[in-house]
């Protein structure tokens, strides 16, 4: 040993450790908004005409003619 000593018991020191921070109220909420029970399923509509995917061929068929 190397002759080093601790004059308070373990379970003195344990007790001076920070107290927990328990979850506000809201961020309590946003947890469990986040839960699989609340989350809401994006769904594509359907009847919408999709723009993007007209770009994205464009693209492609420049690459092609280069």
């Amino acid at each position: 040993m190397t002759g080093l000593t601790y004059s308070q018991p373990a379970r003195e020191l344990s007790s001076m450790a920070k107290k927990r921070a328990k979850p506000t109220q809201h961020s309590a909420i946003q947890r469990e908004l986040k839960t699989p029970k609340y989350q809401m399923r994006v769904v594509e509509d359907k009847s919408k005409y999709k723009r993007k995917r007209d770009k994205v061929v464009q693209i492609e068929d420049f690459r092609k003619a280069a």
